[in-house]
């Protein structure tokens, strides 16, 4: 097939469903299940915000499977949301990682709609399944360093996903592992020429909760990957909480006295906030030092202080699940012989057993060897004592015979 054939065979929408472009209602805010538009037909609404219209749909051809279609609505169009929306399509369509959801299709209804399908996540909330499921510190390292690069990923094609949270990384159960997907790009800025969505003076895009003290307060020194390094500290943060039963509170908490607490469980917080309370300081004792640096570290309020890429964060996971020493802990003598210890346990065992052996072995021998000592000098004594008895007896007897 020509290149030209071959390009409009890949625009042209089926037959069979082309004229259900036409029939759509007047406003797509009034759009409700069972809507067909083109291939798609919606099934339920999943969300809505400010940012556009989330639906699960059923693409019918070329390809038979469940999307989610984000749409924004005409009444909601605008300058700006529209570049928003575009730089979310865009930002999508340059994107390949197991834990982002992956774009499939987009465009422009005949309403004045944009729209993009992408793949359906049928998972939950990352905070919500950790409610659901029972996981272990190390399941929940590997789930945050499978979501750390993902962030990178992203951070590697100059993007910036500026509203990470756990609403926007849906995690579900594949081959019997969690999975996570992060979603929603819809604030994402391109650091690129030309890829940039634009940043209002003195407007902070995201969620509070999890927003890094640039990205609150917009200065001349912008945001970078660091930014959403400190979003995925707050991330990891509030999960190790959930862990050992504390309640975050949600989107009423910060991620300011959540790094507090950790510092206090550690020994570090200068003075105790109002909200803080025993219990909890107790509970965050109970997890892993090492883990509690890593978000400690993401969580800096200084970004220079802060894991310079996500991937180092997924890096110092990584070192830690494999029992290795983590940059966060700073690297002293006695914890990276902690850490060699448990890596290397039954062999550290077994060496132990070996050198508790050998020391029994010398000091039995050494033992043994002070008893025939002791034996040596006694005998050597009675000899003495023995040929002294005899010198004194024959000296005697000599007396008597004079």
């Amino acid at each position: 097939m020509p290149a030209s054939d071959a390009d409009t065979h890949h625009h042209t929408r089926p037959a069979t469903l082309a004229d259900d472009w036409g029939q759509l209602p007047a406003n797509s805010a009034d759009w409700a299940a069972g809507q067909r538009l083109g291939p798609y037909v919606l099934k339920r609404q999943l969300g809505k915000g400010g940012m556009g219209v989330v639906w699960l749909a059923d693409q019918l051809q070329p390809l038979k499977r469940e999307v989610a279609i984000k749409l924004l609505p005409r009444g909601q169009n605008n300058p700006l949301t529209e570049i928003y929306f575009e730089v979310e399509r865009q930002a999508l369509a340059q994107l390949s990682h197991r834990s982002i959801a992956q774009i499939y299709d987009a465009g422009r209804l005949p309403d004045g709609a944009l729209f993009f399908a992408m793949e359906y996540v049928p998972g939950v909330p990352l905070d919500e399944f950790l409610e659901q499921h029972e996981l272990s510190f190390a399941a929940i390292a590997t789930l945050m360093r499978q979501i750390c690069l993902g962030a990178h990923h992203a951070h590697q094609r100059a993007l910036i996903h500026r509203d990470l949270k756990p609403l926007n990384i849906l995690v579900q159960m594949a081959d019997g592992q969690p999975l996570p997907k992060i979603i929603d790009f819809g604030v994402a800025i391109g650091t690129l020429p030309g890829t940039a969505a634009p940043i209002r003076a003195g407007k902070a895009a995201g969620t509070p909760a999890y927003m890094s003290p640039e990205q609150k307060n917009p200065g001349p020194g912008g945001i970078d990957a660091r930014s959403d390094v400190y979003a995925l500290g707050a991330v990891f943060a509030e999960c190790l909480h959930l862990k050992v039963g504390i309640d975050t509170g949600h989107d009423h908490f910060e991620s300011t006295t959540l790094r507090e607490g950790l510092e206090r469980s550690r020994g570090q917080a200068a003075a105790a906030p109002a909200r803080s309370n025993e219990t909890d300081t107790v509970r965050l004792r109970s997890i892993p030092e090492a883990l509690r640096a890593i978000a400690i570290k993401a969580l800096a309020p200084d970004r220079d202080d802060r894991y310079d890429s996500a991937a180092a964060m997924a890096d110092d996971l990584d070192q830690w699940l494999q029992k290795r020493p983590v940059r966060a802990m700073g690297g002293g003598r006695w914890y990276v012989a902690r850490c060699f210890v448990n890596r290397y346990r039954l062999a550290t065992a077994a060496s132990a057993a070996i050198v508790i052996a050998l020391l029994i072995g010398v000091l039995m021998a050494l033992h043994g060897q002070n008893q025939a000592r002791d034996a040596q000098a006694l005998a050597e004594k009675r000899r003495d004592d023995a040929e002294q008895l005899v010198q004194f007896m024959l000296g005697d007897f000599a007396d008597k015979l004079r």
